[in-house]
């Protein structure tokens, strides 16, 4: 497995949502635009979908939507992404039936799409973590700890080992970027422990992320069915489930590092 791709990927996606927050809102959107379209693309591969193309366009629209509602509705801020979640529930039934059956079940391929379009919504929290008072500061922190608690997962030990270590890297990484993005940024500083608790909470998410898909391998079984029938396109299914697993833990951690902000900054 690619598992460096994994780990370049999530590095890239929290460089870019870092750098971009604190260099200004023209670089930040497309930076939570590349986020959103890179779990679009990689999610249907990691949950197996037996209709990738329809997931990965819905998965896109509804997460280019919610960055739309971030943006234009600032004095309601998310409000508009419980809408779009409705909204993206009412079309996954809809493009379920106009599809068909699946010999997986109806209810699998409905959960599944659904999983896929509340994580790019969360993702969408990002861009509305520069609108709280620590303004970039936070997603600087949340980004970097992201980003140390995946690599600290891709350590070649057993995941009872990993998952602690997961935390500790995020908490670590956070304290000490919690001091530098305060004072490279004109908001209200983040005090330290709660750097640490966000570091360690983000922490806790990507271990269990790691738990959840990371540790699942594609069985020779599986790459000659669906996108595997041909050796190239079995390649490709790969890059995408490690897409998947680069971006998904980065895109929930926006909706933890909003939370956090609104919770104890304000």
């Amino acid at each position: 497995m690619r598992v460096w791709l994994r780990i370049v990927i999530a590095v890239l996606l929290a460089a870019a949502l870092a750098v971009s927050s604190w260099a200004g809102d023209a670089f930040f959107l497309p930076a939570c635009v590349l986020l959103v379209l890179c779990v679009a693309v990689g999610w249907p591969s990691l949950a197996e979908s037996r209709h990738p193309k329809t997931t990965v366009g819905m998965v896109a629209v509804i997460g280019l939507l919610g960055l739309a509602s971030v943006r234009l509705t600032p004095s309601t801020t998310l409000i508009w992404l419980s809408v779009l979640a409705a909204l993206g529930l009412l079309a996954t039934f809809v493009a379920q039936l106009v599809l068909g059956p699946s010999e997986r079940g109806l209810t699998v391929l409905i959960a599944s799409q659904m999983t896929g379009i509340v994580i790019v919504l969360a993702g969408c929290a990002w861009l509305a973590g520069v609108e709280t008072p620590a303004r970039s500061a936070g997603v600087i922190v949340g980004a970097v700890a992201t980003a140390f608690a995946l690599a600290a997962t891709m350590v070649p030990w057993p995941a009872v080992y990993t998952s602690p270590l997961a935390v500790l890297a995020g908490a670590a990484s956070a304290a000490g970027t919690t001091e530098i993005a305060g004072a490279a940024d004109s908001g209200t500083a983040i005090p330290l422990w709660v750097g640490i608790v966000l570091g360690a909470v983000l922490g806790v998410l990507v271990a269990a992320v790691h738990r959840l898909f990371g540790m699942n391998r594609p069985t020779k079984r599986s790459a000659r069915g669906g996108l595997g029938r041909r050796s190239h396109r079995a390649g490709s299914s790969l890059v995408t489930v490690e897409l998947g697993l680069g971006s998904v833990p980065i895109a929930l951690g926006g909706a933890l590092v909003y939370i956090t902000e609104r919770l104890f900054i304000g």
